[in-house]
């Protein structure tokens, strides 16, 4: 009867578990590894290295070594010296290709810290040097090599490293994203002489002063002005706020109306949006509870591992097997117990949880919450921004007698494109949609909070809320107050009036539409169990 050779199926199943890994995995490495650091036992393969391990590349070479050396172990393939080009393929894998993970393995023997590395650098290394071992110093018929399992092993283990670095990776660009909303000057005014300076150097106390359309450098109070500032960037509010002197202000918002000069409470470092940076990258730094379960099995696991193939050797001699059979089998025993997945599974999973979320605009500040997830039974959202898109439209236009739609839109949003408010991007988008063609204008003046005048043709143009008209003694005719009153009473919707002249033409309204992907989100929740 033929006897099943462990190493083969053992290949077979690594190279379908990693094809699997490879292909369904939607993220990838960062310059560190998660196992063993010499000063604590997290999963920290490697003090922060000046240049990031190339996982992917040495991942792809490997594989690149492994496939063909599978087929050429098969018994179904002769070949020349062909358990000399195992051992010569098997070896650049393992101690060339793979050397990271060498590296990671006598680290954490130096620093008598057993951890999974400790276990797969003992594995391979103890299947490849045994056999080579046999090729040179065994009969033949006592000798099952396991170069083919090493590659392998090798190939898994930097395939692992590479989905943990690629998706650190990803999580750190979004860190780069969140930082980028402040911008890299500021405006620093010391009695009338305005100072550009970097943003790192910004201090607390200083007199900043920020533009209509720049973003505010850092957290502070308004001194002086008054303007509108767009805050859903950390609020999710989808409408502008409006400030006035003694409000207090958010780093990396948006100013949208007037001149603002602040006082900054804050260090730009300090800022609200780049502690938030800061806690979400020290979440990958603090292991949530099922991966410390993860390090701390592998502590265990690990020596008693070792005692296991140990105890096997031991018994097959006194069983009165030969050294070389019971050698063979105390190896089996490590490659078989080779915990890829409980070695890979947690950091990855961590690292592909911590990415995606911030890629969806999730931050997470400890990693913990990833795996309390699991037992939500209740969710509550907020409406704007999270069901619905966050950004104001057009959704009807509410016109005086004897005055188009068309007409009202075209000159709405002439006016509404020098402004920068949502509600004026709404009523621009809506005209442009319908392919009309704005007009110039002229003698733009914004008044923050209020509304926005303009000339167009000799005729003046304003476009603002009610209150707005009313100052300018604005004339609206009953019919289109009342039509759009009782629409206004019936929706809730925020809208923008628009006049010409001394004579109000039309009303805009706007609504902030559901997301498409809601209903469908909102089923799935469900389905899940959890109450909304």
């Amino acid at each position: 009867m033929e006897k099943i050779r462990l190493p083969q199926i053992r290949s077979n199943v690594i190279l379908f578990i990693f094809y699997l890994t490879y292909s369904f995995c939607p993220y990838s490495p960062m310059p560190h590894t998660h196992h063993a650091h010499p000063k604590k036992n997290t999963h920290s393969c490697h003090s922060a290295p000046s240049k990031p391990t190339p996982y992917g590349l040495l991942a792809l070479i490997s594989l690149s070594l492994a496939l063909p050396l599978h087929f050429i172990s098969s018994d179904h393939l002769s070949l020349p010296y062909k358990p000399y080009i195992e051992a010569l393929i098997s070896g650049i894998a393992v101690f060339i290709v793979g050397f990271p993970i060498l590296k990671a393995f006598i680290l954490s023997v130096q620093t008598i810290n057993p951890n999974m590395f400790t276990l797969l650098g003992t594995g391979t290394l103890t299947a490849y040097l045994y056999s080579l071992f046999g090729l040179f110093f065994l009969p033949t018929s006592q000798n099952t090599p396991f170069f083919d399992a090493a590659a392998a092993i090798t190939t898994l283990i930097l395939a692992g490293q590479w989905i943990e670095q690629r998706s650190e990776n990803k999580l750190a660009h979004s860190l780069k994203n969140l930082l980028s909303l402040t911008p890299p000057t500021a405006r620093l005014l010391q009695g009338s002489v305005e100072k550009i300076i970097p943003w790192s150097e910004i201090q607390p106390g200083q007199h900043l002063l920020v533009l209509p359309g720049e973003t505010i450098p850092t957290d502070g109070k308004i001194l002086e002005g008054h303007s509108s500032v767009e805050e859903s960037i950390l609020t999710g509010e989808p409408l502008p706020i409006e400030k006035f002197p003694g409000d207090s202000v958010l780093g990396g918002t948006l100013v949208s109306g007037g001149r603002l000069l602040i006082l900054a409470e804050k260090a730009g470092n300090d800022s609200l949006i780049a502690r938030l940076a800061r806690l979400v990258d020290e979440a990958k730094e603090n292991p949530p509870p099922f991966q410390r379960i993860a390090d701390k099995i592998a502590s265990i696991f690990t020596p008693l591992v070792l005692l296991l193939a140990l105890a096997t050797a031991v018994g097959w001699i006194l069983a009165g097997e030969s050294i070389a059979n019971a050698i063979s089998r105390a190896v089996s025993v490590l490659i078989a117990a080779c915990p890829c997945a409980l070695g890979l599974a947690a950091p990855v999973a961590t690292a592909c949880g911590l990415s995606r979320a911030a890629r969806l605009g999730v931050l997470i500040r400890n990693p913990s919450s990833l795996e309390k997830l699991s037992k939500v039974k209740l969710l509550v959202v907020d409406k704007t921004g999270t069901l619905t898109e966050g950004n104001p439209a057009l959704t009807h236009v509410t016109t005086a007698e004897g005055i188009s739609e068309a007409l009202a839109l075209t000159l709405g949003a002439s006016l509404a494109s020098s402004s920068l408010h949502p509600l004026s991007k709404a009523i621009v988008k809506a005209a442009l949609s319908k392919n009309l063609t704005l007009e110039k204008i002229s003698d733009i003046h914004d008044t923050p909070g209020q509304g926005i005048t303009g000339k167009t043709k000799g005729t003046e143009l304003l476009l603002g809320q009610l209150s707005f008209l009313e100052q300018k003694n604005i004339h609206i005719s009953p019919n289109l107050r009342t039509s759009a009153l009782t629409k206004v009473q019936t929706t809730a919707a925020p809208g923008v009036w628009l006049a010409q002249g001394n004579q109000c033409l039309a009303r805009f309204d706007m609504a902030d539409p559901i997301r498409s992907t809601t209903p469908a989100a909102i089923r799935s929740l469900k389905n899940l169990g959890i109450d909304i």
